[in-house]
């Protein structure tokens, strides 16, 4: 009996998904080996509040990639790219993030959107994260060293390129040069001003909510106020070099070790190596709960699919 196309996709998804979470979990004990849970006394409100966050987050992405699609003259609707975008990002957990892209592209095909757009979606989407963690890396460094030039320099520079590249062949041609360094076909958009700013506030937002989840959980077990500007802006700080770190699945190691580093400046480093495997922790038990809650739905897997 011959196994039909699309039956033969959801079995290698739902098993790649499942050694992902295997994976995921085997990773969590590593981490839960290096933290003494004796020593901590959980807030639980705010603990809870702080995993409330992640679902947040991931809803303001959600809506960016929507406004990226629509842009590119693609109809999905919010709730298939939310579903899209919780089985995917399991994606990074393997070596190389290509099946980050791959399953962004599969799954947008499957709601007939043709390859073309829907790497190109990927490839946006990607830019606008990582400019906007920038932003908030350039609060870091006026946080950490006291010389504020340093920062006003920074800060300047981040703002003239934000108007640079709000152009839309600016940001056209940087986007084709990235993608002409990895061998990458060309891409062709078209981004009025207006919408160029709309995208990289929602993506703001993101950052804005992921720092308010790195935060809660800090004073959750230190019950201690910090620097809150400085504190939130340690998480996209430590993401945009944990996601540069090409060949490290999903940034495991390397955005701890920032976190460490750029956290300790405001904590001490006792609270700055809790606070860094927690948060992995947490953000990687939310993700799951995002995956189980999106791919468990048997009639919204196959909502919208026009193969």
């Amino acid at each position: 009996m011959k196994i039909k196309k699309e039956n033969l996709l959801n079995i290698l998804i739902f098993s790649l998904v499942f050694f992902i979470v295997i994976f995921i979990f085997y990773k969590l004990y590593g981490y839960s080996l290096k933290v003494d849970y004796r020593s901590l006394k959980f807030n639980i409100p705010y603990l809870i509040l702080s995993f409330l966050m992640i679902p947040i987050w991931y809803f303001f992405m959600s809506i960016a990639y929507k406004k990226i699609l629509d842009y590119l003259d693609s109809d999905v609707d919010l709730y298939t790219v939310m579903r899209i975008i919780g089985i995917s990002m399991f994606g990074k957990y393997i070596p190389g993030k290509l099946w980050f892209t791959v399953g962004r592209v599969a799954l947008l095909e499957r709601c007939g959107i043709p390859k073309k757009k829907s790497f190109t979606a990927v490839i946006l989407e990607t830019y606008f994260l990582i400019f906007t963690a920038f932003l908030f890396f350039s609060i870091i460094l006026f946080k950490i060293y006291p010389f504020k030039i340093l920062y006003t320099i920074s800060f300047i520079i981040f703002i003239l390129l934000l108007f640079l590249f709000s152009i839309p062949e600016n940001f056209s041609f940087v986007i084709n040069i990235l993608l002409k360094i990895f061998k990458k076909e060309k891409i062709f958009f078209n981004i009025s001003f207006k919408r160029y700013f709309f995208i990289l506030f929602l993506y703001i937002l993101v950052w804005i909510f992921s720092g308010l989840e790195f935060y809660l959980l800090l004073y959750s077990f230190t019950n201690r106020t910090y620097d809150f500007i400085g504190v939130m802006s340690v998480y996209p700080s430590s993401w945009v070099i944990g996601f540069l770190s090409f060949f490290v699945p999903a940034g495991i190691g390397v955005r701890e070790g920032m976190i460490f580093l750029i956290l300790k400046n405001f904590t001490g480093p006792d609270i700055a190596i809790i606070g860094s495997f927690l948060s992995r922790i947490e953000v990687s038990i939310g993700e799951l709960f995002y995956l189980v809650f999106f791919i468990g739905d048997k009639k919204i897997w196959r909502k919208n699919e026009k193969i």
